[in-house]
């Protein structure tokens, strides 16, 4: 079994070891890359301006629950078709507005807009540049076949 597979048991087979289906491995494997990006992102805010958002327990769990509906919206909505790619950014930066309405802050709005525009272009800049890559490392597997 590889890292990546994850065992399950089933109840059904007499607990016999069986692996989640694809789409689950998808949904945990895009929850965790929201996780992930939104927690370099998260500590890139607070490096640069300190305390600018409180970190609270509520604030860590609701941010933990947020980026990986993140994570998932970018599954649901990321087949390279722009109003897919609008629903995303739309309902992305929703979830941050609801992030913030749950926490209480009281933050100007233009200001989050602008620090959400910078961190949504530059996490879409990191997909692309990614993707690119591994193109590019398929691309010449395949040429040395």
């Amino acid at each position: 079994m590889s890292q990546h597979e994850f065992p399950v048991v089933n109840a059904e087979r007499g607990g016999e070891p069986t692996r989640p289906s694809g789409l689950l491995r998808a949904v945990i494997r895009n929850a965790v890359v929201g996780l992930g990006l939104g927690s370099f992102f998260f500590l890139l805010v607070e490096a640069v301006s300190p305390g600018w958002i409180p970190v609270t327990t509520m604030s860590v769990a609701t941010f933990f629950v947020m980026t990986a509906l993140i994570g998932e919206l970018t599954f649901l909505l990321g087949n390279g078709r722009l109003p897919n790619y609008i629903a995303h950014c739309a309902l992305t930066f929703a979830l941050v507005v609801i992030w913030i309405l749950a926490n209480g802050w009281n933050v100007s709005m233009p200001v989050v807009f602008v620090v959400f525009v910078a961190i949504y272009a530059a996490i879409w800049v990191l997909i692309i540049a990614r993707n690119k890559f591994d193109a590019r490392k398929i691309n010449e597997k395949l040429v040395r076949r």
